[in-house]
């Protein structure tokens, strides 16, 4: 017999501060050394919600936290708004030849450049004159529709205090309401 939870709400999750709301999306794709890519596309918007489903003891547990995982509850993106920050992070780096790096960096950036010293402190400017190309470089539109990357899966992260609004009290007005219920992204 499965265990069925009924005593769960629903709640719209947000961060307490600004800036707190990160989305960090999972790029992975195969190159032709037969090495699996993996690269982490992280954004900190200035501010975003999800709608989440909890139990009381969910409920407690996120209140007294100092930030949260939304992958680990029942969650829906509902919004981000306002770039602040994006990191790019190419996971095990090390592990990769500069011919390799550089095939990585074609088929993610927007821009291909012809120096491809990936990580190194020396000159930001080749012979010609342009900046080098990095993995900061990185262009979602770019992996995802040119450069044959998959969107693997996208966690979403709540840094500091979260703050749970009860659905049923969150205003709607005629443009976001469907049915009488709260329209939700």
């Amino acid at each position: 017999m499965q265990f069925i939870d009924t005593d769960r709400s629903e709640y719209i999750i947000s961060p307490e501060c600004k800036k707190s709301f990160i989305e960090t999306a999972h790029y992975t794709k195969v190159i032709s050394t037969q090495k699996l890519v993996t690269i982490l596309y992280t954004t900190v918007w200035r501010n975003g919600s999800a709608t989440i489903w909890l139990n009381p003891v969910e409920k407690s547990d996120i209140l007294e936290t100092e930030g949260i995982c939304l992958t680990e509850y029942q969650h829906d993106f509902r919004e981000s708004t306002d770039t602040c920050e994006v990191y790019v992070d190419l996971q095990d780096e090390h592990d990769y030849t500069e011919d390799e790096l550089k095939e990585i960096l074609e088929s993610a950036c927007a821009e291909v450049k012809t120096d491809y010293n990936y990580g190194e402190d020396d000159d930001d400017d080749d012979a010609d004159g342009e900046a080098d190309l990095t993995i900061m470089d990185c262009d979602p539109y770019i992996m995802e529709n040119e450069g044959g990357w998959t969107l693997d899966e996208t966690h979403y992260y709540i840094e500091g205090k979260c703050v749970l609004t009860p659905i049923n009290e969150v205003d709607c007005d005629s443009d976001n309401a469907v049915n009488g219920d709260v329209a939700v992204a």
